[in-house]
């Protein structure tokens, strides 16, 4: 056994130098160089109230985004719903489903939908709008796998396709998340970490960057053939994120076991800013309250509000392999005033 937590713990430290090596940690911002932003908004209720350091936790159908090893931890079939009123009135909805295998892992899925709603086209010609109306969309599909390899030990990947379209124009690529959950021996504390977003480049392609060429504008007009072309767009990376974290049990504060909670600790490094930390807990209040309270990027450059919150009732009937989680959670961005989610999770 010993012999297998070192080798566990050499797994995670070259998974830590490797990574961190391919990201470039470093303290240079790289803000707005990266395509796919909206893979950077956190999902679950219960995640974003903790603040997003959720990766050592991972232990509900969010784990679909946070860390594909938490799959390995399901015991039962969940379904997740969680809409999120983003900033500037634009909306994120997320639907996944994961499915134990009778031994032989998690199998899981999702579809992620960002949308800005219609917005006016206006030009410099017409300021107040054309008439014509048009929107944003991104969106994320992926098939997601987790197995524990020991009862300590588990792993997983994410393999998805991302897609942004802006009016006319849009742009896709594929990626793939890497993760590793381990419960060590300390007392309950869990090591967790996920290499998120590794994949290919994004370009904006479409007919908004057509326009026609004249290749000899010099000779008369009427005679030159004019040639139908296509402006060249830059490609840009994903917004990859290297996120490792740990978690453990709240001391219990009473003799109680009504009263109890636990703690999470992430260190996240991002290809488009500097590294920053978040932490969260989460405190069982009864058998059908819980609170959260959490601060996400903390020492993070270009930053707006960290400050989250949330609460969570959970409906079971004794007995029953039903239960009903509902959750809402809510995040301070600073003078982007704040962000809410309600989210609906279903164990069966």
């Amino acid at each position: 056994m010993k012999r297998l937590l070192k080798i566990h713990t050499v797994l995670i430290l070259l998974g830590v130098l490797v990574v961190g090596n391919t990201t470039g940690w470093s303290i240079t911002t790289n803000v707005a160089t990266t395509a796919g932003q909206f893979l950077k908004i956190g999902v679950g209720t219960r995640a974003t109230a903790m603040g997003e350091a959720f990766v050592a936790v991972a232990n509900d159908a969010s784990a679909l985004y946070w860390n594909p090893a938490g799959l390995g931890l399901l015991k039962h079939r969940e379904f997740l719903f969680t809409q999120t009123k983003w900033i500037a009135d634009i909306q994120y909805s997320f639907l996944g489903a994961v499915m134990p295998l009778k031994g032989r892992g998690t199998i899981g899925g999702y579809i992620a939908y960002l949308g800005s709603g219609e917005m006016p086209v206006r030009t410099e010609e017409s300021p107040e709008g054309t008439g014509e109306t048009f929107m944003v969309q991104d969106l994320a599909v992926a098939v997601v796998y987790g197995v524990p390899f020991t009862d300590r030990f588990s792993f997983g990947m994410a393999f998805k396709y991302i897609g942004e379209k802006i009016w006319h124009m849009q742009a896709g690529t594929f990626g793939v998340d890497i993760g590793i959950h381990f419960k060590t021996y300390l007392k309950g504390i869990n090591i967790g970490m996920n290499f998120a977003n590794f994949g290919g480049k994004m370009r904006l392609m479409g007919e908004d960057t057509r326009f026609i060429y004249n290749i000899d504008p010099e000779r008369d007009p009427n005679s030159t053939p004019n040639v139908v072309a296509d402006l060249r767009t830059e490609s840009f990376q994903l917004p990859m994120r290297f996120q490792v974290g740990l978690s453990g049990p709240l001391p219990r504060l009473f003799a109680s076991s009504l009263l109890r909670g636990i703690w999470a600790v992430d260190f996240i490094t991002p290809n488009d800013n500097t590294p920053y930390f978040n932490v969260g807990t989460e405190l069982y209040v009864g058998p059908f309250l819980t609170l959260r309270l959490g601060h996400r990027w903390i020492f993070l450059t270009d930053r707006e509000g960290g400050f989250t919150a949330g609460l969570g009732f959970q409906a079971y009937k004794p007995k029953s392999p039903w239960k009903l989680y509902l959750d809402y959670s809510y995040l301070g961005v600073g003078r982007l005033q704040e962000a809410h989610r309600f989210g609906l999770r279903m164990q069966f």
